[in-house]
């Protein structure tokens, strides 16, 4: 039978009892699992019931009996976790009734990985549905992108002893911060279904929307994450995907000359990169360039014949030849 500790940060506030009962409504069937409501607000957290559903449920205090940040409540809850496999839920969001079995499948179908991630069916106050958030993880973008929310996540508890833990200098991205660590050191596995409701526009993170956005807020952490992983930051600006995505801010910026050369790595290593060959085409047609570009473009309409863009840009450096 498959354990599953599933941590629970909670503030007390109304919308833990909507998340419990989600958790309730689990159709898990040969699966156990612990519920860890942990006490983010101090001892004035009112108690919690001896059981969620089937599934047994205690509050985690802290030794103090004080309050404790978000970064802290997470660590204080892997702290009391004696599940083979852990999850966590926001206390303002949801779980779907299939969050347990669908994220446990994953481990069944690749029993290598050690981290499993899905999609979360973001959702308005009154639990309207407004898109699904999530997608696959991208190397380059770990250090600045949330790839999927805290609730649709499930990993291995021997990931611990990899000493993963959260960040207790963030206050918030410290969930970001924990998912670039995980990844250092396990195998991570994506399910592209929703699996979890998460309430965009409740608390008060700043991470959100509407009322819980606060952009200066998120620089700041995003900030400290950078110069915390800065040797990193350094490999994931390195490659390929990233050097093309500034390349083509350079481009769209009328940066050509820096395009051309951000661009360049790319190219030596991977010379039949469509997209790096068609915008440092582009760029060199705006240096006069002109022969390389023509080079550059044909390749690329040689990797994919009859791409409207690249045959745009075949027609443009026409225009430019002409004087036109």
């Amino acid at each position: 039978m498959s354990t599953v500790s599933l941590i629970i940060r909670s503030m007390d506030r109304p919308a833990l009892s909507r998340a419990l009962a989600s958790v309730a409504s689990q159709d898990a069937p040969g699966i156990d699992a612990e519920v860890l409501v942990v006490a983010a607000c101090g001892r004035a957290h009112k108690p919690v019931a001896p059981k969620t559903g089937p599934f047994g449920t205690r509050l985690v205090v802290a030794s103090d009996g004080g309050r404790l940040t978000r970064p802290q409540a997470g660590n204080a809850g892997l702290d009391a976790a004696s599940g083979e496999y852990i999850a966590f839920l926001d206390d303002d969001d949801e779980l779907m009734p299939h969050q347990f079995r669908t994220l446990l499948s994953e481990f069944d179908a690749d029993p290598a990985a050690q981290f499993v991630h899905a999609r979360s069916q973001a959702v308005d106050p009154q639990g309207n549905p407004l898109y699904l958030y999530g997608g696959p993880w991208h190397d380059w973008e770990q250090l600045t992108t949330g790839f999927f929310q805290l609730g649709a996540v499930m990993f291995r508890r021997g990931l611990l002893d990899k000493g993963v833990r959260f960040d207790e200098s963030l206050d918030i991205l410290e969930d970001l911060e924990f998912f670039v660590q995980c990844a250092r050191h396990a195998k991570l596995r994506y399910r592209p279904d929703p699996v979890s409701r998460y309430y965009v526009m409740d608390g008060d993170s700043g991470t959100g929307e509407g009322g819980n956005r606060d952009d200066a807020r998120v620089q700041r952490a995003l900030g400290y994450i950078r110069d915390k992983w800065r040797d990193l930051a350094a490999e994931l600006d390195d490659l390929p995907p990233a050097r093309i995505h500034r390349g083509r801010e350079q481009v769209l910026r009328g940066e050509f000359a820096a395009a051309i050369e951000t661009l360049a790595p790319v190219l030596e290593t991977q010379p039949g990169e469509v997209n790096a060959l068609n915008l440092s085409g582009l760029a060199h047609i705006n240096v006069g360039n002109f022969a390389e570009a023509e080079v550059l473009l044909r390749r690329a309409l040689a990797v994919v014949p009859g791409h409207p863009g690249i045959e745009k840009n075949l027609a443009l450096l026409a225009r430019r030849r002409a004087g036109t």
